[in-house]
């Protein structure tokens, strides 16, 4: 996914608030769309920024992300 170009070792740690950081991830919502790929020191992190999205990924996909594998045997 888009994101802002990190710094190297640092990433974006900077250009985070710390206090309110939700403010510069609608700020990245609004520039780089719903899903944004940041680096923060040396963790990777998927901001999802949509309802509509964060449903769609984590609630009606989650077969396909989940660690655990599929047993039709418990339906």
């Amino acid at each position: 996914p888009p994101g802002p170009n990190p710094l190297p070792l640092l990433g974006n740690i900077l250009s985070i608030d710390t206090k309110q950081p939700w403010l510069t991830y609608t700020q990245w919502g609004a520039t780089y769309g719903d899903l944004i790929f940041v680096r923060i020191l040396d963790q990777e992190v998927v901001v999802i920024n949509s309802q509509h999205v964060a449903q769609a990924l984590l609630d009606k996909r989650s077969r396909v992300y989940a660690d655990r594998p599929y047993l039709a045997t418990l339906e």
